[in-house]
């Protein structure tokens, strides 16, 4: 059962008033990931531990039905009494016993929520509601925050965490899976295709009385509080008490920035070959019904996780060689416009097994000694669940006939796995193991038809820069903010491309600003190089196009400057901020322009427009 950890109703009304809602970064790359791969629109979405219903608001706004649940009465009352739209409902229920039907729920979320579960039962539990083609979401802001005023963020940010700290002595021991950004979490989530992300920095506006708020609502704190109330209401006041005079203000309702790291995990099941088999087929891409009727296929409703391990290193490793070739992927073949549910269940059997047919056959191909090796364990084990499979037709459904939607598919997939071509039996193959969201670059002297060396071949590698740059670019292109371009020159090389940033609001609307950025080899361990090729009046840009962006600098004490976890995205998107939430006239690097603002605003905002016009259009 899960840990209970906020029960009382002053905690809960703390909770309410200080917690803060998924910020726009987590709440942008959840919707991103679900419209990529193309997730059934959601009719019902449940929030697992939702608290005073935080995040349950937010997913309101995009989705048909939301459903809050958490194990707190108090926490649920909370939700209840505070503003939401109608589409919204809560209930009070263990996160291990959710009152849906199974195969119902088209996402499944959980934010910062899931360290109290009872994880093995949970993640039972999630694949049983959890409709084929559904989503999982499971999210945490960890301890890496920062505070950001003007001049004085790294003060001010070093009398926060000296507090945190010390309330890190009183947290529960499951708060190690936050410590460890739920490493342990996302590897019991039971579904081959998921996802894990550490390095969305997310902007909470906050006010100093919501800061010293935040650290009364958290668990650690509680705990304090219940071993020695006096140290612990001296603790918050000490911290306030501080944090007003780094910033010199004595108002605590004096605004700052909150900076917050989220950890975040996704499973989809879609409509990829091994994905559905594994992810939909064995567990819900057919009634429960049809798994009870049969022992043969009862077993498959759970696989077991190491089988799934094996599948998903089969799956990552053919990624790798895939890399290393200019072989191009086709995945029409998998593009489906309906849903296994509007199948009956024999047809829905039938449909699994002929899946199951055409990846065994592609899995049986010739393949390089150390893929043939890894390849076997999954093989044997998808051979054992088709033969499962055709065992439950031969008993149940003997005589049946596919319906017109599956003849038709039926015949694609039979059409494919005919294919006499090595070169399209290939393609076949690497459709079948690689995500829609996978995007192949061609590496200069990777071996390839057009190879003008092969004897040089053997001793030609992708760099881990390369490597991590062919899945980079793909995500950065899938998120690009609406108001940049990117360009490259030579798409052989996504080590250099320049950036058009276009602001569509502020002193810059209206202009047109040139970046060039270079990924130098020893990335990802160092940042990018960016140089401004567009003159520019700005106070962190200077004329010459030097630029002053905090996650660009390869050393920082106050753990917002570059770090392996950083991407090309982070990298474009705080460019892009430049011009918006990150123009920061408080610590320049043009000290003339930030002096000339606020000096003159009007003047400044002429300047910037004069040069607009002269050199940025």
């Amino acid at each position: 059962m899960a840990t209970q950890m906020f029960e009382g109703r002053g905690h809960a009304a703390v909770y309410q008033k200080y917690r803060f809602a998924p910020g726009k970064g987590l709440q942008q790359t959840i919707l991103t990931y679900l419209q990529e791969k193309r997730a059934n629109p959601a009719e019902l979405v449940v929030d697992v531990g939702c608290g005073s219903g935080q995040g349950t608001r937010f997913l309101a706004e995009h989705f048909k039905k939301v459903v809050g649940t958490d194990i707190s009465e108090a926490q649920i009352q909370e939700a209840r009494d505070a503003p939401s739209m109608p589409n919204v409902s809560y209930l009070v229920c263990p996160a291990e016993e959710l009152p849906f039907e199974d195969a119902s729920v088209d996402l499944l979320t959980s934010f910062t929520a899931a360290h109290w579960f009872d994880i093995e039962k949970f993640m039972r539990e999630a694949n049983r509601v959890v409709k084929p083609g559904g989503c999982v979401v499971i999210s945490t802001y960890t301890v890496d925050m920062s505070l950001r005023y003007g001049n004085c963020s790294e003060k001010l940010t070093k009398v926060f965490r000296e507090s945190w700290d010390l309330l890190l002595k009183y947290s529960h021991n499951r708060i190690k899976l936050v410590l460890e950004d739920y490493k342990d979490i996302f590897e019991a989530l039971p579904f081959p295709d998921k996802k894990r992300i550490t390095d969305i920095f997310d902007k909470i506006p906050m006010t100093v009385a919501g800061v010293v708020g935040y650290l009364e609502s958290v668990s650690p704190y509680q705990a304090f509080k219940k071993n020695d109330p006096e140290a612990a209401k001296s603790l918050l006041q000490e911290t306030e008490k501080r944090m007003l005079e780094v910033m010199g203000v004595s108002s605590r309702e004096t605004p700052v920035e909150f900076w917050a790291l989220v950890s975040k995990m996704l499973h989809l099941s879609f409509t990829l070959l091994l994905a559905l088999v594994l992810g939909d087929s064995l567990g819900a891409a057919f009634p429960p019904d049809a798994l009870k009727k049969s022992f043969s296929l009862s077993k498959y409703q759970f696989p077991v996780p190491h089988e799934l391990k094996a599948v998903q290193k089969m799956k990552e490793q053919f990624e790798d060689i895939m890399l290393l070739s200019d072989r191009k992927c086709n995945t029409r073949l998998f593009h489906r416009k309906w849903n296994t549910a509007e199948l009956s269940v024999a047809d829905r059997v039938m449909l699994v097994e002929a899946e199951l047919e055409l990846t065994t056959t592609m899995l049986e191909l010739p393949a390089i000694p150390a893929f043939a090796e890894t390849r076997q364990r999954p093989l044997t084990f998808l051979t054992q669940v088709r033969e499962d499979l055709r065992g439950w037709m031969a008993t149940e459904a003997p005589s049946h006939q596919p319906s017109g939607k599956l003849r038709h598919w039926l015949q694609k997939l039979q059409t494919a796995k005919k294919t006499p071509d090595p070169d399209a039996a290939l393609r076949l193959k690497t459709a079948v193991m690689l995500t829609l969201a996978s995007k192949l670059k061609r590496d200069d002297g990777v071996r390839g038809p057009r190879a003008s060396n092969p004897a040089s071949d053997s001793t030609r590698r992708v760099s881990v820069r390369d490597k991590l740059l062919v899945k980079e670019v793909a995500e950065l292109e899938a998120n690009l903010p609406c108001t940049c371009k990117v360009n490259f020159p030579d798409p052989n090389k996504l080590h250099y491309f320049q950036l058009t940033v276009i602001p569509d609001e502020g002193y810059y609307q209206g202009g047109k600003f040139q970046f060039e950025i270079e990924v130098p080899d020893a990335y990802n361990m160092v940042p990018p190089k960016v140089k401004c090729l567009t003159r520019i009046w700005h106070p962190n840009i200077t004329e010459t196009g030097e630029i002053c962006l905090s996650l660009l600098r390869e050393h920082s004490i106050d753990g917002t400057g570059w770090a392996p976890t950083r991407t090309l995205k982070d990298v474009v998107w705080g460019l892009n901020s430049l011009f918006t939430d990150l123009l920061n006239f408080d610590d320049p690097l043009n000290i003339e322009a930030a002096e000339h603002h606020l000096r003159d605003k009007e003047d400044f905002r002429n300047k910037v427009e004069d040069y607009i016009k002269r050199y940025a259009r």
